[in-house]
């Protein structure tokens, strides 16, 4: 019984052992958890981020067209861009970076010359520019050819589908082919850039119905003159910046030129230079210039322009038959408005600076009444001493003409009283045509000044 006794009291002591060193254990496990740190939430697999501000556009070419070993030159057009964006980049597979820029530039196109063994039949771009869409380029091909090529290229095109060419060779070898240009039946957009010696003389493109667009390298300092005139399917010229001159006649009935820039360095528009440039609807004066040469706008599109202040005289025609022009600014320090200067425009109002003293003959005849919306009145500065013949028509521009000086005044010989001008009746008296029942239409006022 003791013996019993006794087993059982090891066992128990055994027993409360174990537990102890299992009760340990679990106290000691506890420890270590608590000095683990707080697990992190399982990563989940995300899409590489994409840069949204330099994508980078493909744009495939095929070069399948008349290949023939020549070099091929490919246009890239930033469409809805005045310029080039501030960094392009054109990656072109198997040659690498053809293009970079980190400036402004005033054409809004890029020329790259892809060499004659350049044996992919398909040119892949990578086009690096901002944030600029796809949409928002577009691409031209045609080929680089050396003026002895010339003839010979010229004469394979079949088609007027509009063909990018570059021509290099020597200035007096390229103007004995200018003739080249004057067929009909083809469409070209010159670049005349690596042309040594280049100088636009007078009459030089004339009549090259052929010219779509060209493009002139730096140093080219003159336009000659008549040197684009008559070509009908000129829409686009990249003017350098050093072009200081344009003479007279250069884009006469230039009749598909839609927009130029003139660089800064011309201070004066020569006579006639627009004339008959029916779609020509921008064109910056820029505040350099001084003058406009007579009939240099006439004709033109122009719907809405401010004069350079330095101008003084509008002078004979200048605007005349540009019959969308209805806005222009005449600002303070113009002298004189010369003959036919707004005949035949759609002008809304008009406002004559003080520092006026002539008007020409018909110089604001012939504009539409339809398009003044009731123009109630036009007041004749006090310093005008001078108004042309039939300078203004009736019932077709205005309802109420006003002197602010109305005596002094004579029709011709005739003297005109102060009371047949006030209150605005001088419109009677001084409008033309044939609607008119002035007895002085047709003559010259002049007034007299003490």
């Amino acid at each position: 019984m003791k013996k019993a006794f006794i087993l059982i009291a090891f066992m128990m002591m055994f027993f409360a052992v174990f537990m102890g060193c299992s009760s340990s254990a679990e106290e000691e496990k506890e420890d270590v958890v608590t000095i683990i740190p707080t697990e992190e939430e399982p990563e989940t697999s995300q899409e590489p981020e994409v840069i949204q501000r330099n994508p980078i556009i493909k744009i495939t070419c095929n070069t399948d067209v008349a290949f023939s070993g020549k070099s091929l030159l490919i246009s890239v057009e930033f469409k809805d861009y005045d310029s080039i964006p501030n960094t392009v980049d054109v990656f072109i597979e198997n040659l690498g970076t053809v293009y970079a820029s980190n400036t402004n530039v005033n054409s809004n196109q890029i020329t790259i010359l892809i060499p004659s063994n350049y044996t992919s039949k398909t040119i892949c771009f990578y086009v690096k520019a901002g944030e600029i869409e796809s949409n928002h380029i577009s691409l031209n091909y045609g080929y680089c050819v050396t003026v002895n090529e010339l003839e010979d290229f010229v004469n394979s095109l079949t088609t007027s589908d509009e063909v990018l060419l570059k021509i290099t060779g020597t200035y007096d070898d390229f103007k004995t082919k200018i003739s080249l240009f004057k067929n009909e039946n083809i469409r070209l957009n010159l670049d005349l850039c690596e042309i040594e010696n280049l100088v636009i003389e007078d009459r030089l493109f004339k009549q090259c119905v052929s010219l779509v667009s060209l493009a002139i390298p730096d140093g080219i300092e003159r336009i000659g003159k008549n040197a684009f005139e008559r070509c009908s399917n000129l829409s686009g010229i990249n003017l350098p910046d050093t072009i200081s001159e344009i003479a007279s006649d250069a884009f006469r009935f230039c009749t598909s030129l839609t927009k130029i820039v003139l660089p800064d360095n011309i201070t004066q528009i020569a006579p006639y230079s627009f004339i008959g440039c029916e779609k020509l609807k921008e064109i910056n004066l820029s505040e350099n210039i001084t003058s406009i040469g007579k009939y240099a706008f006439a004709g033109c599109a122009f719907e809405t322009l401010k004069l350079p202040s330095k101008i003084t005289i509008i002078e004979d025609g200048v605007f005349k038959e540009c019959k969308k022009l209805y806005q222009i600014i005449i600002h303070e320090g113009i002298t004189e408005i010369k003959k036919e200067a707004f005949y035949n425009t759609r002008l809304r109002t008009i406002s004559l600076p003080s520092t006026l003293e002539k008007i020409g003959d018909y110089a604001f005849y012939f504009i539409w009444y339809d398009n003044f919306h009731k123009n109630e009145k036009l007041i004749i500065p006090a310093k005008v001493s001078y108004i042309g013949k039939d300078a203004f028509l009736k019932d077709y521009f205005i309802f109420s003409l006003i002197f602010e000086e109305t005596t002094g005044w004579k029709a011709g010989d005739e003297e005109i009283s102060a009371e047949d001008l006030a209150g605005g009746r001088g419109l009677f008296y001084l409008a033309g045509g044939a609607n008119s029942d002035s007895p002085y239409k047709g003559t010259i006022w002049t007034r007299t000044t003490e």
